[in-house]
């Protein structure tokens, strides 16, 4: 009879453990699951952000074209949201100093309003003007949704802008993607990820139709921007 007993307590033990055994798999096989299912939610979010920046972009090109006005895409490195302006006159890109920093918010500056201040106050430096301002309806308001906004959900970030009249990427504070009146944009990259930089998407944008592509991973030209503006229309592009 003890001896039955024993044997009982036996199996029963048996039986826990492998209960328990069964049940740390279980979980491992959820955590992995679960695991996969955030990844690709976040993968799904970095890149639907790249789609929103393509569509932006495009507006700003149409807006350009057909208003004869320059239009800028303005994004904010800090707090990782976008807006859409546009310039009331003449518009120059100056070139950053050694470096990166642009003479004016984001490389704008307006010739004209430079040019008076010079003479006004020949021996003294000056901010040159940004000609930019917000994309207002016909009542004189700015339209609130070419206003600053996320470019997608708070683990989106943009991490780096790289434009022709930068002479390097741009990682901090403002950067802008410029499209012209004559139908032509800048050849840009912008490099999008979440907050943890697992997951990285890049946008590069034809210089002559500002279509996009969307490059997985951290995607850099390989080219000096400046000089080989005549390969820009050789660059694939998609909708």
């Amino acid at each position: 009879m003890i001896r039955r007993q024993a044997h009982s307590a036996q199996i029963r033990q048996g039986m826990s453990l492998i209960e328990i055994l069964i049940v740390l798999a279980l979980l491992a096989v959820a955590s992995t699951t679960v695991s996969f299912a955030l990844g690709a939610n976040t993968r799904s979010q970095v890149r639907s952000a790249c789609v929103r920046l393509m569509a932006a972009s495009r507006f700003a090109y149409t807006r350009a074209v057909s208003q004869h006005k320059t239009v800028r895409v303005l994004l904010n490195f800090e707090s990782h949201k976008f807006s859409i302006e546009e310039a009331q006159g003449e518009v120059v890109l100056s070139r950053g100093n050694s470096a990166g920093r642009a003479t004016s918010k984001a490389g704008a500056v307006d010739p004209w309003s430079l040019a008076k201040a010079r003479l006004s106050t020949t021996f003294e430096p000056r901010e040159p003007s940004d000609p930019f301002s917000a994309i207002v309806g016909s009542d004189g308001s700015a339209i609130k949704r070419f206003a600053e906004q996320r470019l997608g959900s708070t683990r989106v970030t943009i991490r780096k802008l790289i434009v022709p009249h930068a002479p390097e990427p741009i990682t901090s504070g403002t950067g802008a993607i410029y499209f012209f009146p004559n139908g032509q944009t800048e050849h840009a990259v912008v490099q999008v990820a979440d907050n943890t930089g697992s997951y990285t998407y890049s946008v590069e944008l034809h210089p002559l139709t500002a279509r996009g592509t969307i490059h997985q991973g951290a995607f850099e030209p390989d080219y000096d921007w400046a000089s080989e503006a005549d390969d820009y229309s050789e660059v694939e592009n998609e909708e």
